[in-house]
Formats: C-alpha cells, structure tokens, sequence
C-alpha cells in the first residue's frame, strides 16, 4: 500500500477487506494515465490548474443523512459510506469499487476508489417505492481535496430519488473528487 492510501485506511481503522480494496485500487491508479486534456470529455477543462499534490488529502466531509422511520422499517439503509461500510460490510463490500467508468475517466475514478474519505451510501431492497427525495449533506469544511464516493444500490423493481448538496463552510475554493456509482440491484 502507498503512504496516501495508509493514511486514508488508518484514520478510518477499517476493516481487512476494505484495506484490500484500497490496496487493489491504488495498483490501478498507478497503471492508470492521467488524462491528458485533449480527451473529448476533457477538452473544454483545463487541467493543469489541479493540485495533484491535493490527491493525498483524506480528511473526509462531515456528512447529514435523514431516513424517515418507515424507510428504514422497509430495509432502506442511507447514511455516510464509512459508518455504513464499518457498521454492515456484507452489504457494502457487495458493491463498493465494482463499477466502470469511461476509459477517459479512469484514472479519476481509480483515485476516488483508492482514496476515498466519506460519502453517501444509499441501498434500496428490491420492491421499495422510495416517494420522497433523500438529501445528502456534504460539508467540506476548509479541506484541500476531498473524495466523497456516492454509492447508490436500488434493487430491480424499486425506485427511489436522491439529491447530494456538497458544501464549503468558507466558500474557499475546494477540489471536489467525488465520484457517483450507481448500481442496479
């Protein structure tokens, strides 16, 4: 494991499987280019104003997750990805680090996965009707660079809608790597 991915795994004192994935994604990111800028997706975003120095930070959000009662009563589980991931791995390690992206993206998505510090973990069962809105709440505080991945699982046959407010409490500028990974079930 490189040092920045220890840190990240240290701090949070998580569990065997979930260093391993860290350690499977960081070898990724290594083999993985960063995009170059005359990608189509990136061609319109300058990408030399980055700090890739900022791609060690691993403070995460503070984060807000309500589920009303009778959600939660229905199997729904929403909250931070690290308390979740801590609190019921079965279910997380199913689905964290399992999606794709775009080969374009690669190396961005490889760098959250790796090193990512909060974020929203989102399940639906299979047959749950979700009617109203989830909010997420993300604050990023005064963080150089935060990762917060977005896991989102809705079972087949369920439905459900979530809206993630990200926040600086300064209003200094932050380096925002969040990655979204929605999952159908």
């Amino acid at each position: 494991m490189t040092a920045a991915e220890t840190t990240v795994a240290a701090q949070r004192a998580e569990a065997g499987w979930l260093h391993d994935l860290r350690a499977d994604w960081e070898h990724r990111l290594a083999e993985t280019p960063r995009p170059t800028g005359l990608e189509e997706e990136w061609r319109r975003t300058s990408l030399d104003a980055l700090s890739w120095a900022a791609a060690d930070a691993a403070e995460a959000p503070r984060t807000t997750h309500e589920l009303p009662a009778h959600l939660a009563e229905a199997g729904v589980v929403f909250g931070d990805l690290a308390d979740v991931a801590r609190d019921q791995p079965q279910l997380v390690q199913r689905y964290l680090g399992r999606g794709q992206t775009l080969d374009s993206h690669a190396h961005f998505w490889a760098l959250a996965q790796a090193r990512w510090s909060g974020g929203t973990f989102l399940y639906v069962p299979r047959g749950v009707t979700v009617d109203e809105t989830l909010v997420a709440r993300l604050d990023l505080g005064a963080a150089m660079a935060s990762f917060p991945v977005s896991l989102v699982v809705a079972e087949e046959g369920s439905s459900v809608a979530m809206l993630e407010e990200i926040r600086s409490d300064d209003g200094v500028p932050a380096w925002y790597g969040g990655i979204a990974d929605v999952v159908a079930g």
